[in-house]
């Protein structure tokens, strides 16, 4: 699929794992190429979570590199006072989920997006609606993270295409009551709409689709599932079936069939990429929502073929295809009449994602089963990334860089 060339590269954007409460230092060998060792310092925060803070000195680039890295041991720690509960009638709305980093590249960016730090908001404000009480979007309950003592969360504001900094994801957690041991960007992005490439999991809640891109997820146990989700979502309907292209992307001109819903922009608008003719299908969730695994039906209230840019509800999708787009996306959508049920599965290669609640997408695979992979390119640079160790452990990695006298930054 075709997407804008201004995606960016060499940042990290769309969401940022946000380790809320409560990481074993890990014996490790530095490479030559990073220099000497200047300064270690690894500070125990609490059982099985560990803050490492490195400086290294490279004598053929008289600079430093300056890397900073959490390693947490899935399950560790005492229970969390204040998990995050379940969302339903009785409990109050969850609030965690603030907000995204910016296009910038560590986790200092400075673009901006709304504040996503005020739990206490009216519904017609941007605070996510499936935060809010039941009784006030209708949505299904979902149910409560265990209450481990590390909780991994992808932050993404208040809709797949918002953007925030990481300080503020940091801010809005601290404010609601939690620690918040450290945030780090993920995903690549398009600068101009703040898509993301890859997945977006949320609350166990399918948000954006992954394409080919490899992708980072995480169990309410806090365990970890990497690789390549190989996500395919199949709409059926009167006999008839249609692998859908994307699931909060643009839509794109000579491709296929999109599904856009009211997560997708903050606007809740379909986006300018349906403001040319193509076939637009407006149904409403009747039943089930989007999940790895899972299933959801619709019900077709419209069927148009037109340029209209729609304003979404809560609870509806949009199925569009651009007009000359793939000719059996176009069939499928035109079969469809109002009334008629539309069921959407949402399945993947690997049944490991089934159980995945959240899930961030990512560009490169650096290391495969202990093999450092090869044909990276070699400009040294800001880098942020995920690692699972043999034991489980996870570990969050960013070094600064382009700073000099301070950090390099490292190739890939």
């Amino acid at each position: 699929m075709k997407y804008p060339a201004s995606i960016r590269r060499g940042a990290a954007a769309l969401a940022a794992l946000a380790l809320l409460l409560t990481l074993t230092p890990a014996a490790r060998a530095d490479s030559p190429a990073y220099g000497s060792q200047v300064w270690l310092r690894d500070t125990a925060i609490q059982d099985g979570v560990v803050f490492s803070d490195n400086i290294f000195w490279s004598d053929y680039y008289s600079q430093f590199r300056h890397e900073y890295y959490i390693t947490y041991t899935p399950g560790s720690g005492a229970p969390i006072e204040g998990s995050l509960p379940e969302t339903g009638e009785d409990a109050p709305p969850v609030q965690d989920e603030p907000a995204v980093p910016d296009g910038q590249e560590g986790a200092d960016g400075s673009e901006t997006a709304g504040d996503g730090e005020d739990g206490d908001r009216e519904p017609d404000t941007d605070i996510p609606y499936w935060l809010l009480p039941q009784e006030e979007t209708g949505r299904r309950q979902r149910s409560a993270y265990a209450a481990t003592g590390v909780t991994p969360v992808v932050a993404f504001g208040t809709s797949v295409c918002d953007r925030l900094t990481a300080s503020s994801v940091a801010q809005y957690y601290e404010g609601a009551g939690y620690r918040v041991l450290g945030v780090i960007n993920g995903d690549f992005y398009d600068t101009a709409t703040g898509f993301p490439l890859g997945m977006l999991v949320s609350h166990g809640r399918l948000l954006s689709s992954c394409g080919g891109y490899y992708a980072v997820g995480f169990r309410s146990d806090g365990s970890v599932v990497m690789g390549q989700p190989q996500l395919t979502v199949t709409a059926q309907s009167g006999g008839q079936s249609l692998r859908l292209a994307s699931v909060n992307k643009p839509r794109v001109s000579g491709s296929g069939v999109t599904m856009l819903t009211y997560d997708f922009r903050s606007d809740h608008t379909t986006g300018n990429s349906v403001a040319k003719d193509g076939v637009n299908v407006l149904a409403t969730i009747v039943e089930g929502d989007a999940a790895i695994g899972g299933q959801m039906v619709l019900q077709v209230l419209e069927v148009a073929e037109d340029a209209a840019v729609r304003t979404l509800q809560p609870g509806q999708v949009l199925l569009t295809g651009a007009a000359d787009g793939y000719e059996t996306g176009l069939a499928f959508l035109r079969s469809l009449t109002p009334g008629a049920a539309v069921t959407l599965s949402f399945a993947t290669a690997d049944p490991a994602w089934n159980d995945v609640r959240e899930a961030i997408g990512a560009l490169y695979l650096l290391v495969d089963n202990g093999v450092p992979q090869t044909g990276f390119e070699a400009t040294a640079a800001p880098r942020t990334a995920v690692g699972v160790k043999a034991n489980g452990d996870l570990v969050l990695y960013t070094i600064d860089g382009r700073q000099t006298g301070h950090s390099m930054g490292a190739s890939l």
